[in-house]
């Protein structure tokens, strides 16, 4: 039998991976928020943050013991060490090919488990996303 830590490592890594499979599987237009047309950085980052909860992506994006995925709060702007021993900075585009290309860079000590949004995901809410990964840590 597996000791007990590393049996609840294992547990916290298959629920992330069903949820993360439940929302692979959600086909593109499942998800409805459009920002409003000609919306500031703060609206965006709203309908970024609304759809962040529809997606589940705090399920595995939550800064907690045994989280599966890197905490989000605070990143954008900063360096991000990568399993290949690289380092990126977390700037719009490394957020938008970790949203459509997660396998791409895999930020080191984590598993590669994040699910591709490529073609799943309107400009609009691709968009809102990065904005919403934008302002977390940093308020406006």
């Amino acid at each position: 039998m597996f000791p007990k830590p590393i049996l609840l490592a294992l547990v916290m890594l298959v629920l992330a991976g069903v949820a993360c499979s439940i929302t692979a599987n959600l086909p593109a237009g499942d998800v409805k928020t459009e920002p409003a047309e000609g919306a500031e950085n703060t609206s965006a980052a709203q309908a970024g943050e609304e759809l962040f909860r529809q997606l589940e992506c705090q399920g595995c994006h939550v800064a907690a013991a045994g989280q599966v995925a890197p905490s989000l709060d605070g990143v954008f702007g900063e360096s991000v060490p990568l399993e290949n021993g690289e380092t990126v900075i977390a700037d719009e585009d490394y957020i938008r090919e970790s949203i459509l290309s997660p396998q791409e860079k895999i930020v080191a000590g984590y598993e590669p488990i994040m699910p591709s949004y490529e073609g799943r995901l309107s400009e609009e809410e691709l968009e809102a996303l990065v904005e919403y990964v934008k302002s977390l840590g940093n308020p406006p």
